[in-house]
């Protein structure tokens, strides 16, 4: 199953497995540089989350991604 965005991020590499995410600001927009990484739990029923602080507009956005 691929993941899915919720909020707060961008997938760049997704295979089934594991996959790899940029954080986006839901507010300004402004994605993160930096890559970080997310793993599967296998059941497709699982979420991912985490938060972060926009470097841009200092929002505090939240991050979930199902997975």
């Amino acid at each position: 199953m691929a993941a899915v965005v919720i909020s707060g991020a961008v997938i760049t590499k997704d295979d089934g497995r594991s996959g790899m995410y940029k954080e986006k600001c839901e507010s300004c927009g402004y994605v993160s540089g930096t890559t970080k990484n997310f793993s599967s739990g296998g059941s497709g029923n699982s979420v991912m989350s985490s938060s972060f602080v926009c470097h841009k507009c200092k929002n505090r956005q939240d991050v979930k991604i199902k997975h």
